[in-house]
């Protein structure tokens, strides 16, 4: 393509304060011409070209203009492809992870072992620290599975297990909207999912995301899901793959409720 094209821009009258300069450590006179960086109609940013001197004595020629427009054509090609198939081999990492789910989710006889498997693969395959299952019986959600589960037994046979949507806010705005909540890191957690002074600890300070289980297009539980505020980012990747978990969580127990 050509400048006419793919508009060459004079970088003086976009930096009058000179700060993207300084910034590059050219305090002295220059010539500072850019190109935009163009996929489609997105615009990815900007190639640009100083030469130090004078301002004005060794202006760009029209050669050198369309080499720099042509530079930029190709640079923008380059980056639309790499950002491409990045998200191509995100795509491939979810479609992979949720078979793996699927998979495991099939071989299991009992609910209670697909939930067991999905909090445990659910930390596995996305990376959190802290994954809990519960289901709704009536008016409470009951914890099912978490994942670690070291204290399993413990909290088992401890006393309340069950927490209902009046006592713990992001959950009755997760029976509201039906939608993931973000839970707030500082926002209390009901007693449901603290039992031991080494759990309480455990959470101090992590991210947590609550999803809904739908199941017949009620909510049939929720998904809680917790890591480090070190730990990587919730990317939309990451929480396309927790979502689609869930929704093989809530496949599972469709099926459950029909045999019933």
């Amino acid at each position: 393509e050509s400048h006419a094209q793919r508009p060459i821009l004079n970088f003086e009258t976009l930096d009058l304060l000179g700060d993207f300069h300084r910034l590059l450590g050219h305090d002295g006179p220059h010539t500072c011409v850019g190109a935009t960086l163009m996929a489609g109609d997105s615009r990815l940013g900007y190639l640009v070209v100083d030469r130090m001197g004078a301002a004005g004595e060794e202006e760009m020629q029209a050669e050198e203009m369309e080499l720099i427009a042509a530079f930029a054509s190709q640079a923008s090609v380059a980056i639309d492809n790499a950002a491409l198939f990045t998200s191509q081999r995100e795509e491939a990492w979810v479609s992979t992870a949720l078979l793996q789910v699927a998979e495991a989710s099939a071989r299991a006889d009992r609910l209670e072992e697909v939930l067991s498997t999905a909090a445990r693969l659910t930390s596995l395959l996305v990376g959190v620290d802290h994954c809990a299952l519960l289901l709704q019986r009536e008016d409470v959600f009951e914890l099912a599975a978490f994942h670690p589960d070291a204290e399993r037994e413990q909290v088992l046979e401890s006393a309340p297990h069950a927490v209902g949507p009046e006592e713990w806010p992001p959950l009755a705005e997760l029976m509201r909207t039906r939608a993931a909540v973000v839970v707030e890191p500082d926002a209390p957690l009901p007693p449901a999912l603290l039992h031991t002074r080494q759990s309480e600890e455990a959470v101090a300070g992590v991210v947590m995301i609550l999803l809904p289980l739908l199941a017949r297009g009620e909510v049939a539980g929720a998904m809680l899901v917790g890591q480090s505020p070190d730990a990587a980012a919730f990317t939309e990747q990451r929480i396309r793959l927790l979502g689609g978990i869930a929704d093989q969580v809530a496949l599972a127990i469709e099926r459950a409720q029909l045999r019933e």
